[in-house]
């Protein structure tokens, strides 16, 4: 019953679908200009109303989280900053100087993969930006292992 119906009916059907998906991609182009001409205005509204509650709410709650924060994170700041920056200042020095090394190299593409393969080493040319961030982690009055100067 089932495979005669399928037969019988899908026949008849398959060739209404087409029609209509045929229908449905002429008039696609015409729906969504109308669409978008009734509610561009009303998704913008939207957009401005979103931004300006964000602008209130912060406004109010920016301050108020700014003085919870920053008696623990100024201190905690003030204390990276200075280690980090000069970590990301060396590391860069660093390579700068090994990149423009390596492409005055008459084997420039060899020296290039020797250099990719020494950078993630703890001992490789990156030791010295390590070393500063490390500093971090193992102060030098820590008298246990790993000290600052280990």
């Amino acid at each position: 019953v089932v495979k005669v119906l399928d037969t019988t009916v899908g026949t008849a059907v398959a060739g209404l679908w087409k029609g209509a998906l045929a229908g449905i991609n002429k008039a696609k182009p015409d729906v969504e200009a109308a669409a978008e001409k009734s509610l561009g205005p009303v998704i913008q509204l939207q957009l401005d109303i979103r931004a300006k509650i964000s602008d209130a709410v912060g406004g109010i709650v920016g301050p108020i989280v700014a003085t919870i924060t920053q008696p623990v994170f100024g201190p905690l700041v003030q204390a990276l900053g200075a280690p980090l920056g000069k970590a990301y200042a060396t590391a860069i020095t660093t390579v700068r100087g090994l990149i423009e090394e390596a492409a005055g190299a008459a084997d420039s593409a060899k020296q290039f993969d020797r250099l990719m393969n020494k950078m993630g080493w703890y001992w490789g040319p990156l030791r010295p930006a390590y070393d500063d961030i490390r500093g971090l982690t193992r102060p030098a009055e820590n008298t246990g292992p790993g000290r600052g100067d280990q």
